[in-house]
């Protein structure tokens, strides 16, 4: 496995873990060596103060009100529910895979059209 691909809400997955549990894994992601690509959303808009040097794109919350954790790693897709009660289901299959993977790519390139970083005033 050499590259990680994420989808997943910002504030979501800062309710349902600590800033204990996200600093470890970021730490575990960084020793791994892999790539990681993100999709997020937040309902704050475009978030700057991420640590890890994974590749973000941002996604806007009142479009796409992403409530899960989708993960694609291998021949591995994993869902997570990001509210009430925390379930995974976890697909071991190359074929579902390789098809989240493009299906990840495609919102990858659609993610493109958004603004990726905060707007800043500028006074003429």
């Amino acid at each position: 496995v050499t590259e990680d691909l994420n989808i997943y809400s910002l504030d979501e997955m800062r309710e349902c873990f600590s800033a204990e549990e996200e600093a470890e894994w970021v730490r575990r992601r960084a020793e791994s060596g892999l790539k990681v690509r993100v999709i997020y959303t937040s309902k704050n808009g475009i978030y700057t103060g991420f640590k890890s040097k994974s590749e973000r794109r941002f996604v806007p919350y009142g479009t796409f009100p992403i409530s899960c954790d989708i993960d694609i790693y291998g021949n591995r897709l994993s869902i997570t529910t990001l509210q009430g009660k925390l379930i995974t289901v976890i697909i071991e299959n190359q074929e579902i895979a390789d098809t989240m993977r493009l299906m990840f790519e495609l919102a990858w390139l659609g993610a493109s059209e958004f603004p990726q970083s905060p707007k800043t005033n500028s006074k003429s």
